[in-house]
């Protein structure tokens, strides 16, 4: 059992190891303590130890909340991806991005016991990263597409790749995925049905739906649009594209 004991001057961990002594540690309690074993970050409870309760201490605000945060601290700081995989090794830090990719659940033994580990990949607009999932979070129901906040995870170097890992304190949501605006050069473009697809210079595919080609080209037929955008594409052609996770939701022909 962790505490954290706020005293007029400071504060101290506290970690009851003897059960029978929890219930004198509650929040708000005062107690006197005999026989504890001080360590360099605070102080240890045994069975050996006295807990003796008394009168009230009157403890400032600001200790009682350096207390409290001793025990539940913050979430680290909120990086981008390429801020987060320069971090120190060992840092805890928080990511926001979109899934683009994850690996099957697979079981490896830690301290001979059998543990969950999945590894999904996060990108945002700076860079992408592999994070490694643990135990529970392996779990997770989350999936290619989301946009998640990931807090309190921490960096890793394995093999010279650097990548995150899940603590105890990681907290994962889903959350809304801001607008994202990015210039793509397009080689060619074809329409499929009610969607256009673009093949792009680093030879990979951009779809969206054709009603947005077809705003962002208002005095273009309909039926013209393919041959216009190929005779766009010479060499390229510069598309700027607001996205959101996955979904491409306005463009501008450059």
């Amino acid at each position: 059992m962790d505490t954290a004991r706020a005293f007029t001057s400071g504060i101290h961990l506290c970690v009851v190891y003897d059960q029978t002594k929890f219930p004198r540690f509650k929040e708000g309690s005062s107690v006197i303590l005999r026989n504890v074993i001080k360590k360099p970050d605070g102080v240890a409870v045994t069975s050996n130890t006295k807990v003796f309760p008394c009168a009230e201490v009157s403890v400032p605000e600001h200790i009682v909340n350096q207390a409290k945060n001793l025990l539940h601290p913050p979430p680290a700081p909120t990086k981008t991806v390429s801020e987060a995989l320069n971090s120190p090794p060992k840092e805890r830090v928080s990511i926001k991005g979109t899934i683009t990719q994850e690996e099957a659940t697979r079981q490896v033994f830690v301290r001979e016991e059998r543990v969950n580990v999945k590894n999904i990949y996060i990108e945002d607009a700076t860079s992408k990263c592999k994070v490694a999932l643990w135990r529970s979070f392996a779990e997770k129901d989350i999936r290619p597409g989301d946009y998640v906040h990931i807090t309190d995870v921490v960096i890793n170097t394995f093999r010279n790749e650097v990548s995150l890992t899940t603590t105890s304190k990681t907290k994962i949501t889903k959350t809304d995925c801001p607008p994202e605006v990015k210039v793509k050069q397009a080689v060619s473009g074809c329409v499929d049905g009610e969607n256009m697809t673009f093949l792009l210079e680093d030879d990979t595919i951009l779809t969206m739906p054709l009603e947005l080609v077809e705003v962002a080209l208002p005095n273009v037929e309909k039926e013209e649009i393919e041959s216009y955008v190929i005779s766009c594409c010479n060499p390229m052609l510069s598309i700027r594209c607001t996205s959101k996770g996955s979904s491409v939701i306005s463009i501008e022909f450059l």
